[in-house]
């Protein structure tokens, strides 16, 4: 006997596709209308055309059923369809799929569901796609696997996987639709491009790409492929992947006429021509893509994860990424930040709370999120119906992109099937709404009032977004308080866009009681010029205060695979103010082998217990400093401000090709010969040799050249300066009468030093003076003696610099520094010995190391050292100086220097009346 709700739900989903799409004839239902055949009574099925659909707990009428094939006998679970079966349904018109009913079995303890009329429907492929599939899946027929269970290890991670054929196939279809005068997908490309330039500016633009790193994704017939438009097809093709994915898991959900209107509605349009041009051009391709589908949606098995944001990784090769600056937050870090904001499966009650990501990105946060809520299910702490209208209404997201939205949605569908396939009840699949297609720093909408936010918003300076988009949120900054710098400081000030994200969300989204964990540049938190404001944490017109209760630093875990960003997690609610010393967890090396990417078990990396502070007590928007609590304790006894000014060496504005010199002789009359180093040139210039005067050349100093007490030159530099110009260079006159041969030689080279960026407004002027002039060049740049350190370094790495007499001449010429190298400046040999000694000290070292921007040491953090000026007078400052220069020449003789470091430290501690008790304990923690 017929089940009498068969007719109906049938019918339901045909009038569904209807509505949706004005007609049969759709991306999802590609070959024919579904047919309602004989009853259902489990010795038959219907054959079904729908491409990326399975009926779900449909039954069909029998009164209006042509035909009617063999119903699949039972099969265990990790089966599909048996090959002689698909051999067996092949027509001229293309394979007949073919459903099969999950017959799951109960045994002794075993509740799982017991449904005879729960179809899956496999895609209706021509028998030559089908081939082509077979072949591409490496799957024995056409039978895919329903539930193969995926090892969550880092050997599953797709970016380490080779683009499949069927892949590069679709790319080359959609870029080389990009370039037809008309059509839907050239339109599209238009629109697109448009969108991107708005917020991301043009691709095109970005940092140069190599020129194979694309053409190897494409077929061999694409030349020379344009960014944007390889972009466009790879975000293009996985917009078919969700959308297909959302239409596998909730083909019922999909035909509700109010995604119509949302961006699911929009990305099916796009989809639908996509769709139309490949299964013209590429329908072999076109259907190992379903059977791929069917594969991620049935074979996803353990955690939940990101597998959009795997595939992307897979697509785009990494240079490509940087170039573009797309960088995809690591899914075990995620999960790590839920689990730490408290949202956790253990506590049933903490997930009931509404999460929102204000920059969602493929829903990674969201994931993670989800991934709590099936635990909790998992271990029989939540009910399935519960957890699914959990994961589609309080898991909540806002991109201001299409495609990221659309990842994001087709994720938390997948979550919802997920669970929904692990009840023993038949419970429908729901496409959460809760994505939003927006620019987030314009619109509250249904994200308001939210119980938790987390996220990783974008990291880019301010000053290098689109023109458009900063004229839009300009006023924002102001509004939220979290910027009023002015003048010069306004001029020299790098914002990141971050620290907007950060305070809009929290501000208008975030609940009175809600709380906050959001992943950011380290440099909110340590740069002592930058983000000030921010670091108030108050916001609006009332400076209202909310609390920041801890921190986290993943700098040397480097999360980012293959990127040097420095990673922090900040921590914290609405309510309350911040307090220091406050909680900062220092973590380690990641062990990438022993990392599961959905970050099941914890972090793999070592964990130091830390603390921060601010670095000026007294001012709320200074830098932090951070370590352990008793070195802070004792820092607070050398803060203040140092009468010794640090400096940044020599810039050339991007020319070292330039003004590097390799010396290559010396005639009798002086004149040097030299070639120009063009090796790891940043800005390409000719190789040239040529005959100089030494009026200008000086020899050079590189940080790469500097170790600690030690320091060797092995280059020269062409720098067209004197210490009473300063930062104009010497005329061009002047250099006509004391030394053509070095105008001549720059003249060569007017082209490219014309080409150069990097001059503010304020330094145009001295380019006007000579083409030629250099950066950050003063009095001290000339000083006989310096104090150098290197800028980008794991440790504080310090060394006195004497002056250098060049290759046949006996005149001492000071020693210049490179940009990657700071400097004091010094009046004599003992001061500079006597500088140095003080910032060798340990005690010293671990003040700077606790304010360091990662291996950044800036001028800024010498200058909160509170040390006494050189007194020729005092016996400790002599003492210091002469344990300093000893210090250097027992380097220089390759001799332990231990004890002349512990003699050292007893002296620098003095300085302060530190206990010596606090001096061995800093020794201790920064070791030599």
């Amino acid at each position: 006997m017929a089940d009498s709700s068969c007719t109906d739900t049938c019918a339901r989903a045909e009038r569904a596709v209807e509505r949706r799409t004005g007609s049969v004839h759709s991306p999802w239902m590609r070959h024919a209308r579904p047919q309602r055949g004989p009853a259902c009574t489990g010795d038959v099925v219907p054959p079904c055309s729908t491409r990326g659909v399975h009926l779900d707990r449909t039954t069909l009428d029998a009164s209006e059923q042509p035909e009617a094939l063999p119903c699949q006998p039972e099969l265990p679970l990790q089966y599909g369809l048996d090959p002689s079966e698909a051999t067996a349904q092949q027509t001229s018109g293309g394979t007949k799929a073919v459903a099969t009913a999950d017959r799951d079995r109960k045994s002794d303890g075993d509740h799982r569901r017991e449904s005879d009329s729960r179809y899956r429907v496999f895609p209706c492929v021509p028998a030559e796609a089908a081939a082509a599939a077979q072949g591409a899946l490496d799957i024995p027929g056409l039978g895919i696997p329903l539930r193969r269970q995926i090892p969550q290890t880092p050997a599953t991670r797709g970016s380490d996987r080779p683009l499949r054929e069927h892949q590069k196939q679709i790319l080359t279809v959609l870029y080389n639709a990009t370039l037809e005068h008309e059509g839907p997908i050239s339109h599209d490309f238009q629109d697109w491009a448009a969108d991107v330039a708005h917020v991301r500016g043009e691709l095109d633009r970005k940092k140069k790409v190599p020129p194979g790193a694309i053409e190897t994704l494409l077929d061999s017939q694409v030349r020379e492929p344009e960014l944007a438009r390889f972009i466009y097809a790879a975000e293009r093709y996985m917009l078919l992947r969700a959308t297909s994915a959302i239409a596998e898991c909730a083909p019922l959900a999909l035909a509700d006429p109010a995604f119509r209107s949302g961006p699911l509605g929009k990305a099916l349009a796009i989809v639908e021509a996509i769709d139309g041009i490949l299964a013209e051009r590429a329908p072999n391709a076109l259907a190992t893509e379903q059977l791929q589908v069917r594969e991620l949606v049935h074979g996803s098995h353990g955690p939940l994860a990101d597998a959009f944001q795997t595939e992307y990784a897979q697509l785009i090769p990494r240079e490509v990424r940087h170039a573009i600056g797309s960088f995809y937050t690591p899914q075990w870090l995620a999960r790590h930040v839920i689990r730490s904001s408290g949202y956790i499966w253990e506590d049933r009650a903490s997930l009931v709370r509404v999460v929102c990501d204000p920059s969602c990105g493929s829903g990674v946060f969201l994931v993670a999120a989800a991934e709590e809520i099936r635990q909790a299910v998992e271990y029989g702490s939540m009910d399935h119906r519960d957890a699914i209208e959990l994961i589609a209404t309080s898991l909540r997201g806002i991109d201001i992109e299409l495609v990221p939205c659309i990842l994001a949605t087709a994720s938390l569908t997948l979550a919802c099937y997920r669970i929904a396939e692990s009840s023993s009840e038949r419970l429908d699949v729901p496409i959460p709404a809760t994505i939003l297609h927006e620019d987030s720093l314009a619109t509250q909408g249904v994200a308001q009032n939210v119980d938790l936010l987390v996220g990783n918003p974008p990291w880019v300076n301010w000053e290098y977004m689109p023109a458009e988009y900063r004229d839009k949120h300009r006023d924002l900054w102001p509004a939220l308080g979290i910027f009023t710098a002015a003048g010069k400081a306004m001029a020299f000030s790098k914002e990141d866009i971050s620290a907007l994200f950060v305070a809009h969300a929290i501000h208008y989204r975030l609940k009175a009681d809600g709380a906050f964990a959001f992943v950011l540049p380290e440099s909110l938190l340590k740069s002592a010029m930058n983000h000030r404001d921010f670091r108030r944490f108050r916001l609006g017109p009332s400076a209202t205060p909310y609390r920041v209760s801890r921190a986290e630093d993943f700098v040397r875990t480097r999360p980012f695979e293959g990127v040097a960003n420095r990673t922090v997690v900040l921590y914290g609610s609405k309510e309350g103010s911040t307090q220091y010393p406050l909680p900062f967890r220092e973590w380690g090396g990641l062990d990438r082998r022993a990392q599961p990417i959905t970050g099941s078990d914890g972090v793999a990396a070592s964990l130091v217990e830390s603390m921060a502070q601010l670095a000026d007590a007294n001012d709320p928007s200074s830098s932090w400093s951070t370590g352990h609590l008793d070195g802070l304790t004792a820092h607070r006894l050398l803060d203040g401000k140092n009468p010794y000014r640090g400096r940044t060496g020599l810039f050339t504005g991007g020319a070292n090709a330039v003004y590097h010199l390799r010396l290559l002789g010396v005639d009798r009359n002086g004149l040097l010969t030299v070639a120009n180093v063009v090796e790891r040139a940043k800005r390409a210039a000719p190789a040239v040799v040529a005959t100089v005067e030494n009026h200008h050349v000086y020899r050079f100093l590189r940080g790469r050249d500097v170790r600690q007490w030690s320091c060797e030159s092995e280059l020269l530099v062409l720098l067209p300066h004197t210490s009473s110009t300063r930062m104009a260079p010497v005329t061009p006159d002047a250099l006509a009468e004391d030394a053509p041969r070095t105008l001549e030689y720059f003249s060569q080279f007017e082209d490219v030093l014309a080409a150069r960026r990097g001059f503010s407004k304020w330094e145009q002027a001295f380019l006007s003076v000579g083409f030629y002039a250099c950066q950050r060049v003063g009095d001290y740049t000339f000083a006989d003696w310096k104090v150098v350190w290197r800028y980008i370094a794991p440790r504080f790495t310090t060394a006195v610099v004497g002056p250098g007499a060049l290759p046949g001449s006996d005149q001492p010429k000071p020693v210049i520094p490179n940009e990657k190298l700071m400097l004091i400046a010094c009046s004599s040999e003992d001061e500079a010995y006597y500088v140095g000694g003080v910032m060798a000290g340990s005690v010293v070292i671990e003040h700077v190391h606790s304010r360091m921007v990662s291996t950044q040491v800036s001028p800024s953090i010498v200058a909160s050292i509170q040390m006494p000026l050189w007194d020729a007078n005092n016996s400790l400052h002599r003492d210091i100086a002469r344990v300093c220069r000893a210090g250097h020449q027992a380097v220089a003789r390759d001799e332990a220097v231990e004890d002349l470091v512990d003699e050292l430290d007893g002296l620098v501690g003095r300085i302060w009346a530190l206990p010596d008790q606090a001096v061995r304990a800093a020794r201790g923690r920064v070791g030599y």
